[in-house]
């Protein structure tokens, strides 16, 4: 057992019982109660719709980007460029919404089998799909300082010259 499972496995151990405690170690902490799993089986609807809704407005933006390559009559470069933004944005769409389908069906496996690994599985998938969306999240405000940045130099700048 690595160092980094030793810490999650003794940071949990005082709070659940996964049934991983270690010879010798004292067992405290609550059991795992059917409430546990058919929260996480309310929450499944919600977490595939949300994903469904994403994947879709994912194939909006990618038929939005054809059709704005198709009907734009600048220069190339700046069909290419759009075209390139919008299908930016679609994986920027589609991605989440992958991570979301794959912990609804984690949840559903939860849900059918209650067990440990299960569980441990459905909130793996929940862990990767938050840290995604917050790696998004920091892209996106470090962007929009920059911007705000630039909105207040750049007019300063083109002053002094």
């Amino acid at each position: 057992m690595s160092w980094w499972e030793r810490k999650q496995f003794t940071t949990w151990r005082g709070r659940y019982n996964f049934g991983q405690v270690q010879p010798g170690t004292r067992q405290r902490g609550e059991p795992l109660t059917e409430e546990v799993f058919e929260r996480l089986l309310q929450s499944k609807r919600w977490v595939q719709l949300a994903g469904y809704i994403s994947l879709g407005c994912a194939a909006l933006t990618v038929i939005s980007a054809f059709a704005t390559f198709l009907v734009i009559d600048t220069g190339i470069n700046s069909k290419s460029t759009i075209f390139l933004f919008e299908v930016f944005i679609a994986c920027a769409y589609a991605t989440p919404a992958i991570y979301l389908l794959r912990y609804g069906h984690a949840i559903g496996e939860a849900a059918r089998k209650p067990g440990t690994a299960s569980l441990a599985e459905a909130l793996r998938m929940q862990l990767r799909y938050w840290r995604f969306i917050g790696l998004l999240f920091s892209i996106s405000v470090a962007l929009a300082i920059i911007a705000f940045a630039m909105a207040m130099l750049i007019p300063i700048l083109w002053r002094l010259a």
